[in-house]
């Protein structure tokens, strides 16, 4: 009965956007009421919350962290705006990552959340804060251009997300309850507490002390609607159970090499919440500690050229040192330092017993040894190889210019020339002078020292080898012609 009665009202709201243009027509002047009471919506096709969005596609995008292309922007939005997330973090998409669609979305989803159009609200704002706000968005998606809708939308961040978590809660419940028992199972949320009504009643609470009012601020609403988030935030927070930090190396080092040969024999998935669903009899803690382990390394086979490459630079190696050639070959990774200081100790030391251990960890029971012949291996980000000029296991890149050269062999250094005088070999209070040689043709640079470089009045005429000679022969004689008093 009360939706009946609301939707009656709502089928005015369009006429009270129609602005009154007065005309000199008295029999149009007298009867503007009943023609506006002719132009009014039905019922039956007003605005409601089945006008927007179907979330259907964000949800499983949700569950699967797989995002199709198009909907990366739009989905971030959602993303952050899930009662199980904290809600803080969101910036607002660029208007080249929104299409003109999402924003139409966006705010329809805003609208519907305004009017109290949503199942479950209790709270509805007055007729006149409807009609203005109706009278917004209408002028917005009738007039407005793709940078008219994305400002507002920027602006009104906070509103947009408390909507959006408001439809988020209603589609989930209504038509995805089994991905909504799902994601609650997956985030650990904690069943005794009715968190979605919690955050129902505090979007509840902010439209009845935002829009039951009779003044309209939209400023006021705005900042409204960020305490509103701030609450909702707090109160997914709170009711949630927080994964126990898995940060120091005491806590890694307690997964034994057991547990890590079993996450190796489970099937890789991207995503944990599909990890949970097909094997409900794990924890999240265990398969979180599973994909770690998992997609911690990735293998990549090398082109066969380059496999060539290595087999006659190992075959060489082997004539001259056959222990070193093999275990250059093989690359000793710790797993439990990998997932918690990047790379882990690519050196280790080697007992008496040629057993490996780990120099961080104090550890062997997660050491394993990769073969790396034909291989590359990433480990967190890092590509390593085998170089076969320097003959061992090191980093590389991606660009494969290990091949052509090794980056880890160092170069003899290279000191620049001696400068020293041309005639007695002095390196002090040098002076360089550019002449031409005669006989070959091209120019010298000659260091003289302070003996036997030319006058200063002289050096602008030597040009030539056998002047700057002539010069620095007769620099002091007294036979010269050239002599300074």
């Amino acid at each position: 009965m009360g939706h009946d009665v609301q939707r009656e009202i709502d089928s005015y709201l369009f006429t009270c956007c129609v602005q009154i243009v007065p005309s000199q027509n008295m029999l149009l002047r007298n009867n503007w009421m009943s023609m506006l009471e002719n132009f009014r919506i039905s019922p039956d096709r007003t605005f409601s919350v089945f006008d927007c969005v179907d979330f259907g596609l964000y949800v499983r995008q949700c569950i699967t962290n797989h995002t199709i292309q198009g909907s990366k922007a739009f989905q971030r939005v959602v993303s952050y705006s899930i009662p199980f997330v904290k809600h803080n973090r969101l910036t607002f998409p660029t208007i080249t990552e929104l299409s003109k669609q999402n924003m139409i979305d966006m705010l329809k989803i805003m609208l519907a959340s305004c009017l109290g159009l949503i199942p479950g609200a209790s709270r509805k704002p007055i007729f006149r804060n409807r009609v203005i706000i109706f009278k917004i968005v209408l002028t917005l998606l009738t007039e407005g251009t793709l940078l008219d809708m994305h400002t507002f939308l920027c602006k009104s961040m906070h509103l947009v997300r408390v909507a959006v978590m408001e439809y988020f809660i209603f589609f989930t419940t209504q038509f995805m309850p089994l991905e909504m028992s799902f994601l609650m199972q997956t985030h650990t949320l904690n069943l005794d507490c009715n968190v979605l009504r919690n955050v129902q009643m505090c979007i509840d609470n902010f439209r009845q002390t935002s829009l039951q009012c009779d003044v309209f601020k939209w400023d006021f609403i705005l900042d409204n609607a960020q305490q509103c988030n701030d609450k909702c935030n707090r109160i997914c927070k709170g009711k949630q159970k927080a994964l126990p930090a898995t940060t120091s190396t005491s806590s890694s080092t307690q997964m034994s090499l057991q547990s890590i040969r079993t996450a190796l024999q489970y099937p890789l998935y991207k995503s944990p919440h599909i990890m949970k669903f097909v094997y409900p009899h794990l924890k999240m803690e265990e398969i979180l500690q599973i994909i770690q382990v998992q997609t911690c390394i990735e293998i990549y086979n090398m082109p066969v050229n380059f496999v060539e490459m290595q087999k006659q630079h190992l075959k060489q190696m082997v004539r001259t040192n056959t222990i070193s050639a093999l275990e250059s070959t093989y690359l000793c990774l710790c797993l439990h330092c990998i997932n918690y200081n990047n790379v882990g100790d690519t050196n280790m030391r080697v007992d008496a017993s040629q057993n490996l251990q780990c120099n961080r960890c104090m550890d062997n029971s997660a050491v394993v040894r990769i073969n790396m012949i034909g291989r590359y291996i990433k480990i967190n980000n890092h590509y390593f190889t085998y170089c076969v000029y320097c003959k061992r296991t090191h980093k590389c890149d991606d660009k494969a210019s290990h091949m052509f050269g090794c980056s880890e062999v160092k170069k003899p250094e290279q000191f620049p020339p001696k400068k020293e005088c041309f005639v007695c070999k002095k390196t002090l209070n040098l002076t360089s002078l550019q002449v031409v040689d005669e006989k070959m043709g091209c120019m010298h640079a000659i260091n003289l020292c302070r003996r036997h470089t030319p006058w200063s009045h002289r050096q602008r005429y030597i040009y030539t080898l056998k002047q700057l000679a002539y010069d620095v022969k007769h620099k002091y004689s007294l036979l010269s012609p050239f002599k300074k008093n």
